[in-house]
Formats: structure tokens, sequence, C-alpha cells
């Protein structure tokens, strides 16, 4: 190994390092937060039968303070109705649970909030925020005339029962983007990283990638895009 690549894995185990402290710590303080709320959650479970301890909760910043064990949400809500492919109807969660177009994803109880599957957050794993975009449509659609199920995280609950709830933004270089993709100018986007970042954080974070070149076209009714990837040119070894 090389100078150049011991001071960047170096670096790189750093980054790693000093990220999962900011997590601890943000779970700690967050947890000390809920105290009361917590307490009081553990108090109302052991009261229906599910022996709950600290070691249930933590912290998760995309989501909030959660519970996990088995099966939780079936034990709080023993009547929940479900379907043969346990799925829930839309008609029947929403006469049991209180639901805010605003906070996408979650059910209200009185003391603790039901949650959407883990498999419509990203790459569908449970501590990352709901993937763009379906959660969100769901939420803000009508469901007169159509019977609507959806799958619940059953094994998880969060307990601040409040309206906060977890924001991301896409960093975009070039011409806007549109959700009616009909909507966007046909011609050429140049996306880059942010250019205040090191190389070693270039590599690190976004595979060495320089640029990435979308070429958007229209044909008829029919609207395609290619995409060209640009890589950083890799430094030879002294």
């Amino acid at each position: 190994m090389t100078l150049m690549e011991e001071t960047k894995n170096n670096e790189e185990d750093e980054l790693l390092e000093n990220y999962r402290r900011q997590l601890e710590h943000a779970n700690k303080m967050m947890l000390s937060k809920h105290d009361k709320v917590i307490k009081e959650f553990i108090q109302h479970c052991r009261s229906i039968g599910i022996n709950l301890d600290s070691n249930a909760f933590a912290f998760i910043p995309a989501i909030g303070v959660v519970c996990e064990y088995p099966n939780i949400l079936a034990k709080l809500v023993p009547d929940l109705k479900k379907d043969k492919e346990g799925l829930f109807e839309w008609e029947y969660l929403t006469s049991v649970f209180t639901v805010n177009q605003l906070n996408s994803g979650y059910f209200y109880a009185q003391n603790f909030m039901a949650m959407a599957s883990p498999v419509f957050r990203g790459g569908t794993h449970g501590v990352n925020n709901w993937a763009p975009r379906f959660i969100d449509k769901f939420w803000q659609l009508e469901f007169e005339k159509t019977d609507a199920y959806l799958s619940l995280d059953k094994n998880r609950v969060r307990v601040n029962v409040d309206n906060s709830c977890y924001m991301e933004a896409d960093t975009w270089f070039g011409a806007p983007f549109n959700e009616n993709i009909s909507e966007i100018a046909d011609g050429v986007s140049h996306l880059r990283p942010p250019s205040d970042l090191d190389e070693h954080y270039l590599d690190f974070l976004f595979n060495d990638a320089y640029a990435l070149d979308i070429c958007w076209s229209t044909k008829g009714s029919i609207k395609s895009f290619q995409a060209l990837e640009f890589k950083g040119p890799k430094k030879s070894s002294i």
C-alpha cells in the first residue's frame, strides 16, 4: 500500500468513525429528551402483556424514537384486520388511526404511530427515509371508488407522537428537473458533485464520478434520455 492510499484510507476511517459518534450522541440525546414518553409507553405495553425495557428503543434520524419488538403492532392493536396477503385496507386503517397528509407514511394512535412497511424506504432499509415518491403520492390520493391496500411495519412503531418529519432534498446541478418529464426541455443537463469537495471525498462519496451528462429527447409522444457518466482521472502513485 502506498503512502497516498494509506492516507486516503485513514481519512475514510476517520470520517466513518466521526459519523458513528454523531449517531451515538444523537441517539443518547433524543432518548433522554423523550424519556418520559418512553417510560409511559413501557408502562402501557406492560399493562397489555408486552414486556419491554429500554433496549427496545432507539433514535433513528429519518424516523424518530422507535420501539422494536416482534409483531408489536398486532399486540398493540389486536383487532387490526389484514387480508390473506398480510395487507391492510386503507379505508379500515383510516378508521382505526388518524392520518395526516402532511406527514406521509404514518398512522397516529394515542401513544404511538404505526408506520408503512420498510419496503417503501430507501434501499428497503428500515433506517432510511421514504424512497421517493410512492408513499408521498399514496398519502395524497383519494380512494372513494377504489379498494386500496398497504403493508405496514409490524415489528416497529414510533413513540414520539407528533408531526415532526424528516425531509431530504436532492442536489441538482443543471437544468431544473420536473416530475412531469414531458415538460423537461430537450437538451443536455450537466450535473457535477460539489466543486469544493476534496478529491478523496469525491472518490469515497461519489465513486470518483466527475460529472453526469443527461440528454433528453422527444419523438412523438415518447420522451427518452441517455446518461453518460464521466470518471475522474486516477492519479498514478509515486
